[in-house]
């Protein structure tokens, strides 16, 4: 299935294996994209292996590291320069069921312009599906089971880990902010385009498998404590229409940062080196809240023994 200029974008962390199982999926699909972009954001480059196994496929490198959201926006501009009418935003964690794009892209035709998203499943198996939900009374962003859905069904926001997005949505309420950086930035972007009047809605059938966390850490990282110290009273605040402030405040502050940091200071006193590091990147996220400082952290990635095995030169000539 072809129908419009659609482009898959791709936003690259590092991790060779993930990449290239996502591309492998990709291939299976039946829509036929207009191009495949990946957004190679990774700490040392990955162009020369996906040259190799997948020369169909465009790599643009930025001049240094970026956020998640800058990432994003500099693959999206580039998309909507070249015309594009869909672009479907695509983790490297993740892997697509071969009729996603058609069924997503469809659902645009039916409905116009929006934000589409598939039903996002964990990759690994036996572990229930979830789905993200504003809790605007105390917790913001809260996991729900996800029960029967219709074909289409509303959702409060489209994960950015797998979504079709129509360019007339870009063109009327901007692109990703660049201030949230890494998370909460689908969140907002959803909510501008449901405040603009375009559907938000989730694909009956429409799969994606999601590993999660391959560069941010597993559970509670530095890199997660940072950011959802930070970004998550800087979204209430933002929506402060919405919001109860002061209830998500209390909740923040006491049911997150107070308590989290009280147990990585035991921990870290006992020698823990990781609590030690989410110790201070809480506090850095809570000061650059209160401060509004703009300063970005970057997930600090690092090879597994599969990645240290792919970069074998002899085996990527195999």
């Amino acid at each position: 299935m072809q129908g419009k200029a659609a482009c898959i974008l791709i936003i690259a962390g590092g991790s060779r294996p993930d990449l290239h199982e996502c591309l492998l999926s990709l291939c299976e699909s039946d829509y036929i994209p207009s191009r495949t972009v990946i957004v190679d954001n990774s700490p040392d480059g990955l162009k020369d292996s996906i040259a190799l196994a997948f020369p169909r496929v465009h790599t643009l490198r930025p001049a240094k590291r970026l956020t998640f959201a800058q990432a994003a926006n500099l693959g999206i501009t580039e998309a909507l320069d070249k015309g594009e009418s869909l672009i479907f935003l695509l983790n490297d964690d993740v892997t697509i069921h071969s009729k996603t794009l058609s069924l997503l892209a469809s659902a645009e035709d039916s409905q116009g312009p929006g934000v589409f998203a598939p039903e996002i499943w964990p990759y690994q198996g036996g572990l229930k599906r979830t789905r993200f939900a504003i809790d605007w009374e105390k917790r913001l962003i809260t996991r729900i089971p996800v029960a029967l859905n219709g074909p289409l069904t509303p959702i409060d926001y489209a994960e950015a880990s797998a979504v079709l997005i129509s360019a007339a949505v870009f063109e009327k309420i901007g692109l990703l902010d660049e201030d949230f950086g890494f998370y909460y930035e689908d969140a907002d972007f959803s909510l501008r385009a449901a405040e603009a009047g375009f559907p938000v809605l989730e694909v009956e059938g429409a799969r994606a498998w999601h590993k999660g966390s391959v560069s941010a850490g597993r559970g509670l990282s530095p890199f997660k404590a940072y950011y959802r110290a930070r970004n998550t009273l800087k979204f209430a605040m933002k929506y402060r229409h919405r919001a109860h402030l002061a209830a998500v405040a209390a909740y923040h502050f006491g049911g997150f940062v107070l308590p989290e940091m009280a147990r990585s200071a035991s921990r870290a006193v006992l020698g823990s080196r990781t609590d030690a590091e989410r110790f201070s990147a809480i506090a850095k996220g809570t000061w650059a809240l209160m401060s509004g400082n703009g300063r970005f952290y970057l997930p600090q990635w690092s090879p597994t023994v599969d990645e240290e095995i792919s970069r074998i030169p002899l085996l990527h000539q195999a």
